[in-house]
C-alpha cells in the first residue's frame, strides 16, 4: 500500500512536474527585484527593497510537452472525438510532464554604494518533472502485439521521475563597474525536505509473435528522501506533534549548497549582452532516506494454466489462479531482486543557463525608454538540454511603469506569448509576469449522450503546453 502511495504522491508533483524555474519575461521587466532570481548581475534603481512575506516572488509553472488539448481532442458535429492518429503523431521520444512552485519567505535588497547591491533571500521551492517514453504512451493505442510499428518490443526505458522540496537561503552581491560590466553572485544554503529521484530505469517488454509469450527485462532504482515519513503521518500511522513540526519545518539534517553567477556588459551606450547560470547545486539526503533497487534481470510470462480440473471444480477456480499469481509474482522477486536500503545519497538542482543581448531603440539618457531583447536560455535534465528562444520588447515610463510583451519558442512549441507589467506607485510596487498568456484561451470539451445530446462541457486551454505566472508585492525606496 505504501508502494502504491509513494508512486501517487509522486505523480501529484510530477504531473500536476520543476524543473530549474523559467522566468523569461521577468528577464526584460524592468526594476522588479526578483529579476536576481534568472541573472543576479541585474541591478535595481532602488536603493532599499523588501517583499512581503507570502505575498513576494509567487511563482507557478506547469508543463505537459504531449497531453495537450488541441492535439488530443476535436469537435464533431456528435461533440467532442479523440484524434488518435494525430495525438499519436505528436510523441516523442521523451516526453515530459512537470510542475513548479515557489514564494518568498524572506527578500531584502540594499545598496551599499552607487553600483553595488547585497541581497538576501529565503525561499520555499518545489520541483518536479517525469519523462514518460513514447512507448509507454503509445502503449494504450497500439497494445504490445503491434510488431510493424514496434518490433515486438516496447521501450519503457528512460522513465524517469524527480520531485525536489527544499528551502533556498542566498547571499548575493552585485555590482556594476566603470567600464559597463556587472556581475552578480548568490551563494545558497539548501535544506532539503523531501526527495525523489529516479536514477536507473531500464524496462523493455518483449511479446514472442509465435506464441505471445512475454518477456519483461531491465532494472529500476529509486532513491526516496522524507517521503515515507510524510506518508505515515498522511496515513495517520505517526501524528505529528508540535515538536516535530517545528523539525519539519526548520531541519537542516538535508543540507546542500548552491550558486547563481551572472554577467551583463554594456556594448555601447544602446547595446548590452549578458549570461547567466541558476540553480547550480546539489543535495545531500541523509534523513528520511529509503532507496529502492532492483537488479538486472529477465522474467518470462506464458500464461496461466487451466486444468480439467479447475474446469470441473469450479470452487477451486479462485484458489488455483491465487496460487500461480503468487507464484508468479515471487518468480518476479527472485529474478528482478528487489531491495530497499537507508544509503545516503546526493541529488543536483535542475541547473538552467541563459545568454541574451538587449538594444535600446530610444531614451538613453531617460527614464522613458524603449529597448528590443533576445533570450536563449536552458534547462539541463537528465544530460538532456531542452532550449527556449523569446524576443520581447520592453516600455518603461518614468520610474512608475514597466511593461514587456514577449514571443517565445518553447520546446519546440510556437504558440507562446508572454506580458508582463510592473506598477510602482509610492513605495508600493506590484508586478506580474506570464510566459504564455495563450493559456487563458480556453475551448469547451463537450460530452454527449447516446442520442447526441449534450450532457457537459470542460473549459480547457487548447494550446498550452506551458502555463507559468509570477508575481509579487514589494516594497521599494
Amino acid at each position: 500500500m505504501k508502494k502504491l502511495a509513494l508512486l501517487l504522491f509522486a505523480w501529484v508533483f510530477a504531473g500536476a512536474t520543476g524543473i530549474g524555474q523559467q522566468n523569461l519575461v521577468l528577464n526584460f521587466l524592468d526594476d522588479v527585484p526578483q529579476r536576481m532570481y534568472t541573472n543576479p548581475a541585474t541591478l535595481s534603481r532602488r536603493g532599499f527593497s523588501i517583499g512581503l512575506p507570502g505575498l513576494s516572488g509567487i511563482y507557478s509553472r506547469f508543463e505537459n510537452t504531449v497531453f495537450n488539448p488541441h492535439h488530443m481532442f476535436e469537435k464533431t458535429s456528435d461533440g467532442t472525438a479523440l484524434r488518435t492518429e494525430h495525438f499519436l503523431s505528436q510523441i516523442r521520444d521523451y516526453n515530459y510532464m512537470g510542475f513548479e512552485s515557489s514564494f518568498d519567505l524572506f527578500m531584502l535588497s540594499f545598496s551599499t554604494a552607487p553600483y553595488t547591491q547585497w541581497s538576501i533571500t529565503l525561499r520555499e521551492r518545489m520541483q518536479a518533472r517525469a519523462i514518460l517514453p513514447g512507448d509507454l504512451i503509445r502503449f494504450p493505442f497500439i497494445g504490445n502485439g503491434s510488431f510493424d510499428s514496434n518490433g515486438n518490443t516496447l521501450d519503457f526505458s528512460g522513465l524517469g521521475l524527480s520531485m525536489n522540496h527544499y528551502r533556498e537561503l542566498a547571499i548575493g552581491w552585485h555590482h556594476k563597474s566603470d567600464d559597463g560590466l556587472s556581475i552578480g553572485i548568490r551563494g545558497k544554503l539548501l535544506f532539503g525536505s523531501e526527495n525523489i529521484d529516479t536514477k536507473i530505469s531500464e524496462v523493455q517488454w518483449t511479446t514472442d509473435p509465435d506464441t505471445y509469450d512475454w518477456t519483461f527485462a531491465g532494472e529500476m532504482q529509486v532513491n526516496t528522501a522524507g517521503v515515507w515519513p510524510l506518508l505515515d503521518t498522511i496515513e495517520g500511522n505517526h501524528p505529528l506533534d508540535n515538536n516535530q513540526v517545528m523539525s519539519y519545518l526548520f531541519s537542516t539534517k538535508n543540507s546542500g549548497l548552491g550558486i547563481d553567477v551572472g554577467v551583463e556588459k554594456k556594448m555601447t551606450d544602446r547595446f548590452s549582452v549578458s549570461g547567466a547560470v541558476s540553480d547550480l547545486g546539489f543535495i545531500n539526503w541523509t534523513r528520511g532516506v529509503r532507496n529502492i533497487k532492483s537488479s538486472k534481470g529477465e522474467f518470462a510470462y506464458i500464461g496461466l494454466e487451466f486444468t480439467d480440473g479447475m474446469i470441473t471444480s469450479l470452487s477451486n477456480v479462485g484458489d488455483s489462479l491465487d496460487q500461480q499469481l503468487t507464484d508468479l509474482l515471487a518468480e518476479a522477486e527472485d529474478e528482478f531482486g528487489y531491495a530497499d536500503n537507508e544509503d545516503n545519497y546526493r541529488s543536483a538542482t535542475l541547473a538552467r543557463f541563459q545568454i541574451g543581448a538587449d538594444y535600446q531603440l530610444f531614451g538613453v539618457d531617460s527614464l522613458t525608454s524603449g529597448t528590443v531583447g533576445v533570450l536563449f536560455q536552458s534547462e539541463v535534465y537528465k544530460g538532456r538540454l531542452r532550449p527556449t528562444y523569446t524576443i520581447a520588447y520592453s516600455q518603461n515610463v518614468k520610474r512608475w511603469l514597466s511593461a514587456t510583451i514577449a514571443y517565445s519558442v518553447i520546446d519546440r512549441n510556437f504558440k507562446n506569448l508572454g506580458l508582463g507589467l510592473r506598477l510602482n506607485g509610492g513605495p508600493l510596487q506590484f508586478y506580474v509576469a506570464t510566459d504564455n498568456l495563450l493559456a487563458a484561451v480556453l475551448n469547451p470539451l463537450v460530452f454527449t449522450d447516446d442520442l447526441g445530446n449534450e450532457t457537459s462541457r470542460v473549459p480547457l486551454p487548447s494550446y498550452a503546453r506551458t502555463v507559468q505566472l509570477q508575481m509579487g508585492v514589494n516594497l521599494t525606496f
